[in-house]
């Protein structure tokens, strides 16, 4: 038998007989590429800011330009739908002053005539007239007329809660309550009491809602701005000669009733009646 000549690139295996070839050395230069390739695959691909704020930026702007076109379709929409649309001619004539209107409006009288909402019924005249006057003090009303003998109960003029003063209970809804915040507005209540033909008597509050007014005044100058709302003397006789009467600088203005405070003091009057002379 020869002798096995054992080449220098295998790597005998001493236990079956089997020689295993080992793998050939790589180049230097073939390795370090092939290297430097893999690792740039696995590598991950890092982002940019710039690119990443430009997109963000266009985002946003396609966005609001979305928002702004549903919000304009919406309101198109709606104002082709509303009822309250002109979409005629209308009476009366175009001649006729916006600020024209039934002067009788402006008296208290004209609103204490409407019709009442509200009515308490009670058997005795003297515990029903003790009722209306403790509800009246109740919403902080302080009275100011007691004419026992015609039955009527009057208040001094209030002054208006505003969105601050949630203790009070003189507005009762959230119009009434926007108004007297933005502007000063007070309110009378008025009790009338009268006998029935049973015999039995009624109680009517009634509760007129007074506006502040300034009389108004041209601003001609950018530096009359200051005296906008200030009333001079001259304003008031420049005024009076002419209307052709006399006017005053500041007055209160009747705008109404307040029906949900006359139903509130209906309530309280009843709950305050005794039970053995409620009707």
């Amino acid at each position: 038998m020869g002798t096995t000549t054992t080449n220098p690139e295998r790597k005998p295996d001493l236990s079956n007989g089997i020689v295993v070839q080992a793998p050939k050395p790589a180049r230097a230069g073939l390795g370090a590429c092939s290297t430097i390739g893999s690792e740039r695959k696995r590598k991950p691909r890092e982002s940019n800011p710039i690119c990443n704020s430009q997109f963000a930026t266009r985002n946003l702007k396609f966005r609001r330009a979305l928002a702004v076109l549903i919000v304009t379709t919406s309101i198109a929409v709606l104002s082709s739908t509303q009822s309250g649309c002109i979409l005629g001619r209308q009476n009366p004539a175009a001649t006729q002053p916006a600020t024209a209107g039934d002067p009788n409006t402006a008296k208290p009288a004209y609103w204490l005539d409407q019709p009442a909402v509200a009515h308490v019924k009670a058997a005795d005249f003297g515990a029903l007239w003790d009722a209306c006057r403790l509800a009246a003090e109740a919403d902080g009303f302080v009275i100011d007329r007691r004419d026992y003998r015609a039955g009527l109960l009057t208040t001094q003029p209030l002054l208006s809660k505003q969105f601050y003063e949630f203790w009070r209970g003189d507005v009762r809804s959230a119009h009434d309550l926007a108004q007297s915040s933005l502007g000063m507005m007070r309110r009378t209540a008025r009790f009338s009491i009268e006998r029935l033909p049973d015999g039995t008597y009624q109680a009517t509050p009634t509760v007129l809602v007074e506006r502040d007014e300034l009389l108004q005044r041209r601003i001609t100058s950018v530096d009359q701005y200051q005296n906008a709302f200030a009333v001079q003397q001259m304003d008031v006789v420049r005024e009076s000669e002419k209307s052709g009467a006399d006017v005053a600088a500041e007055y209160w203005y009747p705008v109404g009733r307040d029906k949900a405070l006359e139903h509130q003091l209906a309530d309280a009057v009843h709950d305050r009646l005794p039970a053995s002379v409620r009707r």
